[in-house]
């Protein structure tokens, strides 16, 4: 099997994707609290939501993160179309930030500090949005609100190449630990679901979530 082979099925497989839900721990200065990405090769999005620590233990019973929004103490990002602002109300004021051009800061001692920021491309091949702030203020939130942070996430990536080829076995399987709950699904596109990728012969997804630590 030659690298590029080996490359794809790992990109299939999304071992990147299960193994940042598995991680117990996120060490960047700047943490990844919304992601976006639309191609014809893949769709992503993920994000980071607080939630009480027992609503977080108890949520690990089922993949789905659909209901959680409505335990959360307040989202870190709120994107919303025709909106400037794309933090959360309640995390914006826990911090009295400030909107600048592109960024959020505080004034701390009469410094301005950027603590968040978007990064947004568009491009022939695709679309991605992508938010950040620095990792000690998604604790200071996580912590002064008393939440436990959940990573939802739901990857979906397509390729024109049958399982067979990608040595892909159809089906869905369930992983699920004291701090994850996800499935990994292995499709075989026919029918209504090629009509937006026609070419693609084989879809592969993971959703469900990960309790996060910053400390």
């Amino acid at each position: 099997m030659s690298a590029t082979q080996n490359i794809t099925d790992s990109w299939m497989e999304q071992i990147d994707v299960q193994s940042r839900i598995n991680a117990a721990h996120w060490e960047d200065e700047w943490i990844s609290v919304y992601e976006r990405r639309d191609s014809y090769v893949e769709h992503f999005l993920g994000f980071l939501l607080p939630v009480s620590p027992q609503r977080a233990a108890k949520t690990m019973t089922d993949p789905s993160w659909g209901r959680d929004f409505n335990y959360s103490g307040g989202q870190i990002a709120k994107v919303r179309l025709r909106h400037t602002n794309y933090l959360g109300l309640r995390f914006r004021r826990f911090f009295a930030l400030e909107f600048g051009p592109c960024n959020y800061h505080l004034i701390d001692n009469g410094v301005r500090q950027c603590i968040a920021r978007r990064e947004i491309h568009e491009r022939d091949t695709g679309t991605s949005d992508k938010i950040f702030v620095r990792r000690e203020v998604v604790l200071a939130f996580a912590q002064g609100t008393n939440q436990a942070l959940l990573w939802c996430v739901r990857s979906q990536r397509y390729s024109e190449r049958g399982p067979k080829e990608l040595g892909l076995e159809l089906g869905a399987e369930r992983f699920r630990q004291e701090r994850y709950c996800y499935d990994f699904e292995q499709i075989n596109l026919n029918g209504s679901q090629k009509a937006e990728r026609p070419r693609m012969a084989t879809m592969t997804q993971v959703f469900g979530k990960g309790i996060v630590r910053l400390i």
